[in-house]
């Protein structure tokens, strides 16, 4: 059955989110997203979010997710004459907007994780690799959005930080099947994965060469430039310092009692032992979008 446009808007639109409206109808994935988040009681509080408090919270646990009303504001900003030549004030605007599609899909995950039994590891170590996992997957996604919309709208809206995937050329490059776009974004995943566990970024395509996927090598290079094009910053400073913040209550709050669920113990040197597992877990993750 086909929702209306103005169903999709009324039931699942978020007020003053920028750019919400276009990405709901345009994205199977966005709209998939926004009804699992909803379908596991998630919610949304609009209040004035700073690219500092997010990335510094614990929130990113929290099954709420907070974001910037400021659609109207930058509306305003772009049209009018003067304004928009303000550069500064832009990017101030920038830095208050909220990528809620990443924010949700972190809580969907956390979700995904219960309903399959994983649980946090105890060990320090091992619980920040179980992290890194769960951000490749995020991104995994990001990307998936970004090649769905293409490249000159993804490239937008990435600007206006609705998005941190701008999109690729992996349709216009590749004949690709649903299958095999599939066997494309988990060698993103793992590029990722390993991009974050500190592994330096010569060593990850010779790495992703070795592993057992149908993709070409041609395929396997392009995945990799997904992952290299993560923000410096993000993996050597906001994230593991973030994990190093948190480490306690992080333990404290992941943690998962019951005799059947299993700890998701992951080593980037040791990859290839843990990719059969997690390359289940990443596929059952993606059904959940559709992608």
């Amino acid at each position: 059955m086909k929702i209306s446009d103005h169903t999709i808007k009324q039931r699942h639109r978020l007020h003053e989110q920028p750019f919400d409206d276009f990405l709901l109808l345009s994205s199977k994935i966005y709209r998939k997203s926004r009804i699992n988040f909803e379908a596991r009681k998630g919610s949304y509080l609009p209040r004035v979010l700073s690219s500092p408090r997010s990335l510094g919270s614990l929130s990113l646990l929290d099954n709420v997710v907070e974001y910037s009303p400021v659609r109207t504001e930058i509306e305003w900003a772009l049209s009018d004459r003067l304004q928009r030549k303000d550069e500064k004030y832009f990017e101030h605007l920038l830095g208050m907007t909220t990528n809620v599609f990443h924010e949700q899909n972190h809580r969907i995950l956390w979700g995904f994780f219960r309903d399959k039994q994983i649980s946090c590891p105890k060990n320090k170590h091992s619980m920040f690799s179980f992290l890194n996992f769960a951000e490749s997957l995020v991104v995994a996604l990001d990307c998936a959005l970004g090649d769905e919309l293409g490249l000159k709208k993804g490239q937008e809206l990435y600007r206006y930080g609705v998005l941190y995937s701008p999109g690729s050329d992996v349709f216009k490059r590749f004949a690709l099947s649903p299958r095999a776009y599939r066997n494309y974004l988990q060698l993103v995943r793992l590029s990722v994965f390993l991009r974050l566990e500190g592994m330096h970024p010569e060593d990850i395509l010779p790495a992703i060469m070795c592993v057992a996927s149908p993709c070409t090598e041609a395929m396997r290079s392009h995945a990799v430039k997904r992952a290299l094009f993560l923000d410096e910053r993000f993996v050597n400073i906001t994230n593991p310092v973030w994990q190093g913040k948190h480490k306690r209550a992080l333990m404290e709050r992941m943690r998962v009692s019951g005799k059947d669920f299993r700890e998701l113990r992951l080593s980037g040197r040791t990859y290839l032992e843990n990719e059969p597992f997690v390359y289940l877990l990443t596929e059952g993750y993606l059904d959940l979008f559709g992608v």
